[in-house]
């Protein structure tokens, strides 16, 4: 399984708009908010495509097979296949090539649900191959770290805290993205929309 972070969402929406063939099967796994995050992938590919992508939430594995077969081309993001039971994936396990579309799918699931379609659906597992990806949600950084990181973004301009603070609230502060991350460091991201 590869990782990589909510930054990157868009190099994997890439990743899925330039899949090399129909029936192409990738897995996202959520540690949270599995519906946003679809809904923030679809917007992506809508961004980086000419094709917007169908977001569709299924409820069992005769509702996945319903919806492959009333949804064949173009890219789907499915959700709702963390709530499968075991049952469920012995169902899309036996009945996978009725899943079987012109476009790619993307199934946005939970931890917990990865490895219930590994253990419980090893030849759907193995349909999809190496294209199980697992974003990391961005994790806050320690108080020496960001510190440290201040110290440099202060280095780097020649300015204070207190001067990046007052130039973005009179709206005189330089794009960059630096200054981004030093307001964000301060605790002061409300002042972006400046």
């Amino acid at each position: 399984m590869s990782s990589f972070s909510t930054t990157e969402l868009g190099a994997f929406a890439f990743r899925v708009l330039e899949s090399d063939g129909p029936n192409d099967w990738f897995v996202l796994v959520v540690d949270e908010a599995i519906e946003v995050t679809a809904r923030t992938l679809s917007i992506e590919i809508s961004t980086l495509g000419e094709e917007d992508a169908t977001v569709a939430a299924v409820t069992s594995g005769a509702d996945l097979e319903f919806f492959a077969e009333g949804h064949d081309d173009g890219i789907a993001i499915v959700t709702g296949v963390s709530a499968f039971t075991d049952q469920d994936w012995h169902r899309v396990d036996l009945n996978r090539t009725r899943l079987h579309r012109s476009g790619t799918t993307v199934l946005v699931l939970d931890p917990t649900s990865i490895e219930h379609l590994e253990n419980t659906a090893p030849n759907f597992a193995s349909w999809i191959g190496g294209k199980i990806w697992h974003l990391e949600q961005a994790k806050p950084l320690d108080v020496v770290t960001a510190e440290q990181r201040l110290v440099a973004l202060r280095r780097w301009s020649g300015l204070e805290d207190l001067e990046v603070i007052r130039r973005a609230e009179a709206g005189t502060l330089s794009p960059d993205p630096e200054y981004a991350e030093w307001l964000t460091l301060l605790g002061r991201g409300d002042l972006l929309a400046k």
